[in-house]
């Protein structure tokens, strides 16, 4: 900060306390500040005398409110500003540090700027210097200096480092870019170097460096060793692995293309794609070949035998044009249609026979052509055994006799106005007889539809007649003898509801009324409940509901026994239900009895479940948690009752003799009653098989 001195320069002030000084009239024999010469925004050095008190510092002059700042630097106020009575003194005056005595050997030294003409340096720096600058006939100008991170740095009037040089190296750090107009280098090596990234050389365009292409050397972990980039010895154009470009006469020895990668055609799309196998040993090897012969698409690679593989896409066909099918040196001149015939093809033409045409046979593995007449002749000297004859028409003339064989008429009817006589007959379909059967013995496999009574012996006299079940010694017999009805082994008798009739009176009473005669109740399988109230329950250790309580309504009436469930976070009580052996194992529902505080609010409820085995542990997670919502209906004393649950799956594999743990809880998350909600019990709802645990 550069200070201003004036002459003869001092003035009253009337200001008070310790702000900035607003400047009165000159004192006698003495000058304004403006008047000894001092500007407008001008930064003096000033003294203050108020009685006894005093100010050394320096202030900035303003002359459009005659006012001055004040920065002390030495006050008898413990050099801090002294608050002024209104009748104080201020005038220009110097300090020590103001005045350079130039006294020949002594050392010049300011904490403030010097300015004027040349400097001038007549003899070398010395190690150690903070800052020096020196000269010798040998170096010229010489510039030292020592910091903890630089020794020189050189700052633009904008107070950036533009070039430094690190403290103790020999090294000169460019912040910028630096211009060279030429460069000249004797060995022929230029080194790039950094502090930490990877080296560029940028060449910019013609066209006011508008843009640049960049070469950059690799990252460090890609480096096995230094590496040479040889530039052709002709002009031209190194080629990139992103560009798209034209290669002339390049010769690929061992190219890879990626699984998947393809050769495109001169309009980029894929021509050839390449599928990979890692374990591939066989390849194709594609060879051209001279004038008059035939390029060559042949299977090679390290197995013996290769074979070549053609897989047409979906429905696609392998197409061969026809008269271009040679097969060892002879033109194969068949058709498409003509080879389908040898392979089972079912075209069928109405070309009529002749006794010349050629019929194409299999002799012992090989196809060979022969005509109808040796095929005639063939068949009229031998005979065929040991095959069925298999028609759909019909066997107009000869005769069947013994031996021939089995006769398959397909779907048609074999029809007969005489009797057939027969050894055995064996019927797997059905019998429609119209007329009277006499049958000695029958042994029926199949089933058997009677369109008219059946009758089993006549009046007087009759006969056994035993029907067997699915189940071993379960049967319905009619014991002629006894003349009654038998029910064997599993059978039973099973009468629908409206369908038994005792002495011609029908009997309308149900199978359940039924077993409440004598004033006695059969119980059956169904719907069965269990009553589960609070103070069968308790909080569970981790985030259990608030203790088991007794709420008093009216003294005299009935206390309210519940466990309260916070709105504070998701809240649990457990209990646990030994089902009877008449449960099926199936799902269960359940139904909340509690009370809120609030009306119209909603609760949201939860119950999950695991069943527990005889020595397993219980140390199991619970199944799937089934939801309920309920809300209030009134006060806190008013009992809410919700509608019965969805299906409970309880977890691990319920069954007979065990113990199944259920925990119910509160999701705050999903209600939106801000208060406790009081269980008082739910109902578990569930289904048995059986009447009994019997």
């Amino acid at each position: 900060m550069a200070v201003v001195l004036g002459n003869r320069a001092k003035m009253s002030t009337s200001t008070t306390g310790t702000g900035t000084i607003t400047l009165g009239s000159a004192l006698s024999g003495y000058q304004t500040f403006a008047q000894a010469g001092i500007t407008n925004g001008q930064t003096v050095r000033y003294a203050i005398e108020d009685g006894t008190n005093f100010e050394i510092g320096s202030g900035v002059f303003t002359s459009s409110g005659t006012t001055l700042t004040r920065n002390v630097t030495e006050s008898s106020n413990s050099d801090n500003a002294i608050s002024l009575s209104g009748s104080g003194e201020v005038f220009i005056t110097a300090s020590a540090a103001d005045i350079f005595v130039n006294d020949g050997a002594s050392t010049l030294t300011t904490t403030g700027v010097i300015t004027g003409g040349t400097v001038e340096a007549t003899s070398d720096t010395a190690a150690g210097d903070n800052a020096a600058m020196g000269y010798t006939s040998a170096e010229g100008l010489i510039l030292t200096g020592q910091g903890s991170t630089n020794d020189i740095t050189i700052k633009n009037d904008a107070d950036t480092a533009v070039i430094s040089i690190p403290t103790g190296g020999t090294n000169v750090d460019f912040v910028g870019s630096i211009d060279v107009a030429n460069v000249g280098i004797s060995t022929g090596v230029i080194d790039l170097k950094n502090g930490g990234s990877q080296s560029v050389v940028r060449f910019y365009c013609e066209s006011s460096n508008a843009h640049y292409a960049q070469i950059q050397a690799p990252a460090h972990s890609a480096f096995s060793g230094n590496t040479t980039l040889t530039l052709p010895a002709t002009t031209d154009t190194i080629a990139g692995i992103a560009a798209t470009q034209t290669f002339t006469n390049k010769t690929l020895t061992a190219p890879k293309i990626a699984d998947g990668g393809f050769i495109a055609d001169a309009n980029g799309n894929e021509l050839v794609v390449f599928q990979t196998t890692g374990s591939a040993v066989n390849q194709l090897e594609i060879t051209n070949n001279a004038s008059g012969s035939n390029p060559i698409l042949a299977a090679t690679g390290g197995d013996t035998n290769i074979g070549i593989d053609l897989t047409p896409k979906g429905t696609g066909e392998i197409v061969i044009a026809a008269g271009n099918l040679n097969y060892a040196g002879t033109a194969i001149t068949t058709t498409g249609a003509e080879i389908n015939l040898i392979d089972g093809g079912t075209s069928r033409g109405t070309t009529a026979v002749a006794s010349g045409d050629g019929i194409l046979i299999n002799d012992a593995g090989t196809m060979r052509m022969t005509n109808v007449d040796t095929v005639s002749t063939y068949f009229s000297s031998h005979s065929v055994g040991g095959g069925n004859i298999v028609t759909t028409g019909a066997l107009n003339s000869g005769s069947i006799t013994s031996g021939f064989g089995a006769i398959n008429n397909g779907s048609s009817n074999i029809t007969t106005t005489g009797v057939g006589t027969f050894g055995s007959l064996d019927i797997s379909g059905n019998i429609d007889i119209d007329g009277t059967t006499n049958l000695d013995a029958v042994d029926i496999d199949g089933a058997v539809q009677l369109d008219a009574t059946l009758t089993v012996g006549v009046d007087d006299t009759g006969y056994d007649v035993k029907f067997f079940g699915d189940t071993a010694s379960a049967f319905m017999q009619w014991d002629a003898s006894a003349d009654d009805l038998i029910l064997g082994g599993a059978a039973g008798l099973v009468v629908p509801d409206g369908k038994l009739t005792l002495a011609s009176t029908a009997v309308t009473s149900t199978a359940a009324e039924l077993n409440q005669l004598d004033g006695k109740v059969a119980k059956t399988a169904g719907l069965e409940t269990i009553w589960v109230p609070a103070t069968a329950m308790s909080p569970t250790t981790s985030n259990g509901c608030t203790a088991l309580a007794s709420v008093e309504t009216t003294s005299g009436r009935p206390d309210m026994v519940v466990l309260a469930f916070p709105v504070a976070a998701d809240s649990f009580a457990q209990f646990s239900i030994a089902f009877p052996k008449s449960w099926n194992a199936g799902t269960v529902t359940y139904q909340v009895f509690w009370s809120g505080i609030a009306a119209t609010t909603n609760v949201n409820w939860t119950v999950d479940a695991v069943a527990i085995s005889n020595n397993t542990t219980i140390d199991v997670a619970y199944g799937t948690a089934v939801a309920v919502t309920d809300a209030a209906q009134g006060a806190v004393e008013e009992l809410n009752v919700s509608a019965v649950s969805g299906a409970l799956t309880i977890g691990g594999s319920p069954g007979d003799d065990e113990l199944c743990y259920f925990r119910f809880g509160r999701d705050v998350s999903e209600g939106n009653m801000n208060g406790d909600a009081q269980l008082h019990g739910i109902k578990i709802f569930f289904t048995t098989d059986l009447a009994n645990d019997g």
